[in-house]
């Protein structure tokens, strides 16, 4: 399955997730490719939109493989068996992180105007990214919102690799993919346009 682009992705995806449309819940998306998917998702369950802010932590000499995450509410996830095989250092790990903070903390100004997340105790939360990868970033952002008590925790993205879908069920209520391959490679190879968008983009969509 090949999308177009976010908006498209966001609209079949919506499709799935109709069940929840008018009840009480809240579309989280993950900055920045899961803005766009969750803002065509939540138009169309007349939902709120919200974000969430979640830092992959790359290996140092190959930065797109995540060994781990941070998330709001100091969250961390990490990936304890990569960072054994690839001979990661703790201080390596603890520079990416110091890093990674600063640029999660500068998007939670951006975005949000430094606001803290929102009240999601006893609420459904509906966390949406625009692909599903090695998962890492996701599991962060769902360790910081269980502490925030919510009613329960669905994940949703247009492709997910069906490793971390695995996974990731394992830490949510439920999990909605449009396409789960077993062989993912990359995220970006599912859609025809697939740009990075900038940070007044996603300004634009959450006002919007």
């Amino acid at each position: 399955m090949i999308f177009e682009n976010r908006t498209d992705a966001g609209k079949q995806l919506s499709d799935k997730l109709i069940r929840f449309k008018g009840r009480k819940a809240i579309i989280l998306a993950l900055p920045r490719g899961g803005v766009p998917v969750g803002h065509e998702i939540a138009n169309r369950l007349d939902l709120p939109l919200e974000i969430i802010i979640s830092r992959k932590i790359g290996a140092p000499l190959n930065p797109e493989l995540g060994i781990g995450a941070i998330s709001e509410n100091d969250s961390l996830v990490i990936n304890q068996s990569t960072v054994d095989l690839l001979g990661i250092t703790q201080k390596q790990i603890q520079e990416i992180i110091s890093e990674q903070k600063k640029e999660l903390e500068r998007r939670v100004m951006l975005y949000r105007n430094g606001r803290s997340l929102l009240d999601m105790s006893g609420k459904s939360i509906i966390l949406v990214d625009d692909g599903l990868a090695t998962g890492v970033t996701a599991q962060a952002a769902v360790k910081a919102l269980k502490k925030q008590n919510p009613k329960n925790i669905i994940f949703a993205a247009p492709v997910c690799a069906l490793k971390s879908v695995n996974q990731l069920k394992r830490e949510v209520d439920a999990v909605f993919c449009l396409s789960s391959p077993d062989d993912l490679q990359s995220v970006g190879i599912y859609y025809r346009n697939f740009d990075q968008l900038t940070d007044e983009e996603v300004i634009k969509l959450l006002r919007n």
